[in-house]
């Protein structure tokens, strides 16, 4: 903190160590961190009384030993819950590796309070079935999140672990350690809120057996009307594992029913949503009161919802690494944040798969960001060294975490860092323009992504080679006061959304069919794309009604030219058809300027230069500037074509390359610009300090024309000189 009050810079920090979401609590103390849920199990014959004590639970082993602990044997076990399920004969016809079964029967109330003593006599089952019982037990996950030194004397020695993320609570005592034993002191607190910006929380790198808080059965029934027991068994599942990819005790369980599973999934995710949103919002105002704001990678990895997540957040982040560096997946951050007009989505930037420590070019972290910048990304957080000076005991280039397995830490020991000055500076002014004003966003496609996935969304270039530009927006932003209609726009002193898109979305409530109802009435065109049996008779109302802002397409194939054919046009147009595969942009709005960032997405040696026409709507009357985000340097830019309202403009880009205009009000009469040329014109240029009316063009071996805007019509030959032998 003093090091960043000298240098006059500001500094983020972690809450905690490791992922930034630690305590360190006392194993005397009632209150330790997290909370989860667990089963015993076990087999009865159809027919056959079970008399004796359930048993306890067992942890789950460790999946991910390379970089998460696993959950440690001791603490207490509360028997909370008891069920019988059906389980059906193996089926060699099945798909996956699942247990199915049907009947489930809540035997709690057969165990009496406090006790773990049952007695149960199993029904007749189906053929080949059989009847397990499940205990299911709240116990502490007891899971560290850094290991403590051997020789630790006391609590706070002995290593973090990792809390409650489904509660205000969990966060508190996250806050709380951190103001005890980080900031204890006055002084320490007010330079903290003198330098401190965005208090910081990692992805969540964490186990359980069903993600769960103390009450979670009450706030379930309190939410949906009914009783969680009978559906425990369905979510165990590996979609509701961590990053869906893994699954406690090696066993996952499915309905015959595969309706009630899913209802029972769905209404699980809710409230599992609803108590992130708390722990979320924790730790939010206590950063706040600090006059500080909260940074945190929401909802990926659990099944959560990033669209409802983010809104929480002054600085949304994502990462290279758990985005695949898909440019789609980052509009699950920047949409929420445009609706709100929240300049900051951040991204963990250049850790990314399959590459070792050490071989990341330039080129390489530049696709990256360029990546997160087309998709919304406004901000960028590379890796450094975690400490400073020489390591005792290594050789060069010193200690390499998780093994070398991914790139990269940025500093002095690389032979790269001589050039970092330029490259931070060219990052700099990217940045800057991309935070500026407000997001202009062509289209919102309304999205359930609980859980998110990176299969989730509309997962088609059809729209974005055209020029559409299109932000992911879920229910809780739509139903809010936020949502203002204006001249058939939606948020117009916003991202001023033309069109929703809502995509194959099969679970729309009524509360949502109403507010897409009203949107509609209010002149906003609204595309219904997929399958639109939704289960809801309000929702098919509205569609039937007929309203003419609402269509409806059997695919995504069709929306293109749904949208043409109802006048909505992209803010920057792609002209050229079929040739702008791998084209981006994203468009910021202030009152100064409209300022246009280009991308081309591929290595450099890969994808061909291309130049393209682009249209852009609504600014005949202003003057385009080339912003150059390597030197800084702003050029006018003088080949162009304007119409009565929108202007074309032919851009040239390679691979992993960018470009920035800004569309400047004019203050006084136009100056004749280049409308058209034939020939070998490579580019044209002016020059103060030769004449500031004049217009340069360069020019090849060969004849052309030059055409300006006030008609007149240049023509010119040139030659190339022969080569020439020299005698050396």
């Amino acid at each position: 903190m003093e090091t960043a009050d000298e240098q006059g810079i500001p500094m983020d920090f972690a809450i905690g160590a490791n992922q930034g979401q630690e305590y360190r609590p006392s194993l005397e103390r009632k209150d330790w961190p997290y909370t989860w849920y667990t089963y015993s199990n076990v087999t009865v014959a159809p027919g056959q009384t079970f008399k004796g004590t359930l048993p306890l639970t067992i942890q789950a082993a460790n999946k991910r030993p390379s970089f998460m602990h696993h959950l440690e044997e001791f603490g207490e076990q509360t028997l909370i819950a008891v069920v019988a399920i059906e389980v059906l004969q193996d089926d060699s016809t099945a798909e996956g590796d699942y247990t199915e079964i049907d009947r489930i029967i809540d035997l709690t109330d057969k165990v009496a309070h406090g006790s773990r003593s049952l007695t149960w006599t199993a029904p007749k089952a189906a053929p080949g079935a059989t009847w397990r019982i499940m205990g299911w037990y709240e116990r502490f996950t007891n899971q560290r999140s850094i290991d403590g030194p051997s020789d630790a004397k006391t609590y706070l020695q002995n290593g973090s672990w990792i809390v409650d993320h489904f509660s205000a609570a969990g966060a508190r005592i996250m806050d709380q350690f951190f103001d005890d034993h980080i900031v204890p002191e006055q002084s320490d607190r007010d330079l903290l809120a003198s330098v401190g910006k965005y208090a910081w929380e990692d992805s969540m790198e964490m186990d359980s057996t069903l993600w769960w808080t103390r009450g979670f059965d009450k706030d379930f029934k309190r939410a949906l009307g009914y009783d969680i027991r009978t559906c425990l068994p369905l979510l165990l599942i590996k979609e509701n594992g961590w990053a869906q990819v893994q699954i406690a005790y090696d066993e996952e369980f499915y309905s015959k029913n595969m309706t009630r599973g899913e209802e029972c999934n769905k209404d699980y995710r809710s409230v599992l949503q609803t108590k992130y949103e708390e722990y979320i919002q924790a730790h939010a105002e206590w950063a706040r009161l600090k006059g500080l704001k909260f940074c945190n990678q929401p909802s990926y990895n659990l099944p959560l919802s990033m669209t409802e997540s983010s809104p929480l957040l002054d600085a949304p982040e994502g990462e290279s690494l758990g985005f695949f560096e898909r440019i789609d997946a980052y509009k699950y951050l920047s949409g929420p944040a445009h609706f709100k007009k929240n300049p900051v989505i951040s991204s963990e930037l250049g850790a990314v798969r399959g590459m070792l420590s050490y071989s990341q070019t330039l080129s390489q972290v530049l696709w990256s960001f360029h990546r997160g910048l087309a998709g919304g990304v406004t901000m960028n957080v590379l890796h450094g060294y975690p400490y400073g000076g020489p390591f005792p005991n290594t050789t060069w280039p010193g200690v390499t975490i998780f093994n070398y397995l991914f790139p990269d830490m940025w500093g002095p020991r690389q032979p790269t860092w001589r050039v970092f000055p330029g490259l931070i500076e060219y990052m700099a002014r990217n940045q800057y323009v991309l935070q500026a004003g407000a997001a202009r966003v062509d289209l919102a496609m309304y999205i359930e992504d609980t859980p998110w996935t990176l299969a989730t969304g509309y997962l088609s270039n059809n729209l974005q080679e055209l020029g559409n530009t299109h932000d992911y927006i879920g229910s809780s932003l739509l139903a809010s006061d936020l949502v203002t209609t204006k001249d058939e726009v939606l948020v117009p002193d916003g991202p001023a959304y033309k069109a929703l898109v809502v995509y194959n979305q099969t679970t729309i409530d009524s509360r949502m069919a109403n507010k897409l109802g009203k949107l509609a009435h209010a002149g906003l065109s609204i595309f219904f794309v997929g399958d639109l049996e939704y289960g809801q008779d309000i929702m098919k109302q509205i569609i039937k009604r007929g309203s003419p802002n609402i269509y409806s397409l059997a695919s995504k194939d069709e929306l293109p030219k749904a949208l043409r054919d109802a006048g909505i046009v992209p803010n920057a147009a792609i002209l050229n058809k079929n040739q702008a595969a791998g084209w981006y942009s994203v468009w910021r709005s202030t009152p100064e300027a409209e300022y246009i960032w280009f991308y081309s997405d591929g290595e450099n040696n890969d994808t061909p230069v291309k130049t393209l026409n682009i249209s852009f709507s609504h600014i005949a009357n202003r003057t385009p500037v080339l912003l150059d985000a390597w030197s800084g340097q702003a050029t006018p830019l003088h080949h162009f074509k304007r119409g009565k309202t929108d202007m074309v403009i032919p851009m040239t880009l390679g691979g992993n390359e960018m470009s920035i205009v800004a569309f400047v009000k004019d203050h006084g009469a136009k100056d004749p610009y280049v409308m058209d040329f034939t020939g070998l014109v490579k580019g044209f240029f002016s020059s103060a300090k030769k004449s500031k009316d004049a217009i340069f063009a360069l020019v090849s071996n060969g004849a052309g024309t030059v055409t300006l805007s006030n008609g007149k019509e240049c023509r010119f030959k040139r030659s190339v000189l022969k080569t020439t032998a020299l005698n050396l």
